[in-house]
């Protein structure tokens, strides 16, 4: 039980540094939204690997070995959603903007 509270716990701050770091590398200046897709991948996720479960809608990133980013990048908001694995059951994080189909991905 300790080790899968454990587990949650490293989660849970993963979750928190991704979005952090997202929310410090974005600006709300109209002339950066009119150009967002030009600074695409954002910084964060350089250092983290790219699944190749990822679509022309969302792109796949894996952050641990049992949570995953599903990143929505084409659209203002940049939505970003969780899955995290857990031994009996899986938490999906934000269930994203439902302009594509993201039951595929999961």
């Amino acid at each position: 039980m300790q080790a899968n509270h454990q587990s949650t716990k490293n989660a849970i701050i993963a979750v928190a540094l991704l979005v952090t770091t997202f929310l410090l590398s974005t600006s709300n200046s109209h002339a950066e939204l009119n150009n967002f897709c030009d600074n695409l991948p954002r910084p964060a996720y350089n250092s983290l690997h790219q699944d190749k479960t990822s679509t022309r809608w969302f792109e796949v990133y894996q952050v641990e070995s049992d949570i995953w980013a599903i990143y929505e990048p084409y659209q203002w908001q940049e939505v970003i959603s969780y899955l995290i694995i857990g031994s009996k059951t899986s938490l999906l994080f934000d269930t994203g903007n439902g302009i594509d189909n993201i039951k595929s991905i999961v």
